[in-house]
């Protein structure tokens, strides 16, 4: 299981976050520590989550931000079914 390629303009994904969590935080928000779990989240995590037919499939694989979870059924849950 290999993480998706760095964006380009970064040398790692710790970078990335660290450069683009402050201003996620500021347009949802949100906490920078709940900015920097999003990006982990939906830009690291879903990629791999979301690959059918791996042994690493999971069925609830699509990933809500920070602020969508306040209006999911189950609160507090990252992770929905893909609809």
């Amino acid at each position: 299981m290999a993480l998706p390629s760095v964006p380009d303009g970064y040398d790692s994904w710790n970078d990335y976050i660290e450069q683009e969590a402050p201003a996620l935080a500021t347009a949802q928000d949100i906490s920078i520590q709940e900015a920097r779990a999003s990006i982990k989240l939906s830009e690291v995590s879903k990629p791999i989550r979301s690959a059918t037919g791996e042994p690493y499939f999971r069925q609830y694989n699509v990933f809500t931000t920070w602020a969508e979870r306040a209006i999911l059924p189950a609160q507090g849950r990252p992770w929905r079914l893909e609809t």
